[in-house]
């Protein structure tokens, strides 16, 4: 069945994304029917991801799920009448492990500098002499008072005159906007 493969993806999604084991939720969803309906109904079965039972139900489970729904929906259900599944949905959710925080500055190490500076027009004035910094080279507790142009591989960031910037113990780039 499909859900099974989805679960199975879902699954090594966890490993790959470092989701926390205690965190890790699996809701299926599979949508059912009598053989001709029209209208399917959505039984959802949330659990835990690393549960000892298997990621999908049983047939016998499925049916019960469906006739107790079709009973709270319409009022009754045929015991009798075959069910399909039509569609089957897996989601996976968690909390990720958190990252170490970013070494200190070694002994004797200082925080980046700038690389240049530039004219940067940020309003019809004038232009201002703006510092500019390579990402890579920002460094742990570093401060910056704007304005000042950080460059990276993929990006560029602007801190605007007034706003100020600093790198966290995780090494992201904070800040602050001023007035």
């Amino acid at each position: 069945m499909r859900c099974s493969l989805k679960c199975t993806r879902a699954r090594a999604w966890f490993e790959a994304e470092r989701i926390l084991r205690q965190t890790a939720r699996l809701r299926i969803a599979l949508d059912l029917r009598y053989i001709g309906q029209n209208f399917e109904l959505e039984v959802v079965l949330d659990g835990h991801a690393w549960d000892e039972r298997p990621c999908v139900p049983t047939v016998d489970t499925l049916r019960h799920s469906f006739f107790a729904l079709h009973e709270r929906t319409y009022g009754f259900h045929n015991p009798l009448a075959p069910v399909e599944v039509v569609a089957c949905r897996v989601s996976a959710s968690g909390d990720r492990h958190l990252l170490p925080p970013a070494k200190p500055l070694a002994e004797g190490a200082s925080f980046g500098v700038a690389t240049a500076t530039r004219p940067v027009w940020f309003d019809a004035t004038a232009p201002i002499e703006t510092a500019i910094y390579r990402r890579e080279h920002l460094a742990r507790g570093q401060a910056l008072r704007g304005p000042a142009i950080i460059e990276q591989m993929d990006t560029t960031i602007l801190v605007a005159p007034g706003d100020h910037g600093r790198v966290d113990d995780f090494g992201n780039l904070v800040i602050e906007v001023g007035q």
